[in-house]
């Protein structure tokens, strides 16, 4: 199947390729005992959660949470993705981030990694090819 993304001075799409797609996971301190077995969704919504905000906004999943109406306490923020897994050691609270950045850090860090009861759609990383003239093909919308 061929993807294709818009070109935002043309108005028509464009060929571009996907790169990978990334799917979102709920992360714990190991000895949470929230991550001790698969994650009951009512316990996931009571439990505290870390947030994470990149560039002052919101993320993908907080923003499809929250279209859901599917309310997190979020007890901290931390800046950014690779900052977020730092702050769950010690403590009983979970963190959404994507599966590579999780397994990553679970290699590194005393945390496990369970499925997300409510779990948003994977997010998608595209390549759009490059204009051999150097004029800007398509935005990302």
């Amino acid at each position: 199947m061929e993807l294709r993304a818009l070109d935002a001075r043309q108005g028509r799409f464009t060929p571009c390729e996907a790169v990978f797609e990334e799917k979102h996971v709920t992360v714990g301190w190991t000895d949470n005992p929230l991550v001790q077995e698969a994650l009951d969704p009512q316990a996931f919504v009571d439990a505290g959660h870390i947030g994470v905000n990149v560039a002052r906004k919101y993320t993908f999943a907080d923003d499809w949470f929250s279209r859901h109406g599917i309310e997190r306490r979020i007890e901290l923020r931390a800046p950014s993705f690779i900052q977020a897994p730092f702050l769950l050691p010690g403590t009983v609270r979970l963190c959404i981030m994507h599966q590579r950045l999780a397994r990553y850090m679970a290699e590194r860090l005393p945390l496990r990694i369970v499925e997300t009861p409510f779990p948003p759609p994977d997010t998608r990383d595209d390549a759009i090819p490059h204009d051999p003239r150097g004029r800007p093909r398509a935005a990302q919308l």
